[in-house]
């Protein structure tokens, strides 16, 4: 059974392809910005789960090579202070348990301060442009 992360990597792929694929219908500036900030959203969010299930990944073959008889488990006789480190790593990790939650709660919060500030700039710059045709 996949794990969150895998599902939520495998939906912010079909979400970024999804924000890609409508790239040409946007004309309107307010939504140029909503739609940068949507790929940033999903491209950020599938980016951090990614780094974390290539993480765990790393931290999990690690604890596989202190394992000498390839039983599944480190036996008393595997036990070295590296195997111990490697098991702690494991046993302690739980930023991936809550990955898919931490991940999806940043890439939000990045991506609502860049919606703000491009929708900012954007009316700023069609507020100058007005101002500078009314002087001509």
């Amino acid at each position: 059974m996949p794990s969150y992360n895998e599902l939520g990597i495998l939906f912010g792929l079909a979400s970024t392809a999804v924000v890609l694929s409508v790239r040409k219908k946007i004309k309107q500036p307010h939504h140029k910005s909503l739609w940068k900030s949507a790929l940033l959203l999903f491209s950020l969010y599938t980016l951090m789960l990614f780094i974390t299930e290539v993480r765990w990944y790393f931290i999990k073959e690690q604890l596989q090579s202190f394992d000498l008889n390839q039983n599944g488990f480190i036996d008393l006789e595997e036990y070295t202070e590296e195997a111990i480190e490697a098991l702690n790593k494991r046993t302690k990790d739980t930023a991936r348990n809550y990955a898919f939650f931490i991940a999806a709660v940043i890439s939000a919060v990045v991506s609502l301060t860049f919606y703000t500030t491009d929708v900012l700039r954007a009316h700023r710059k069609i507020k100058k442009s007005k101002n500078s045709k009314i002087h001509e």
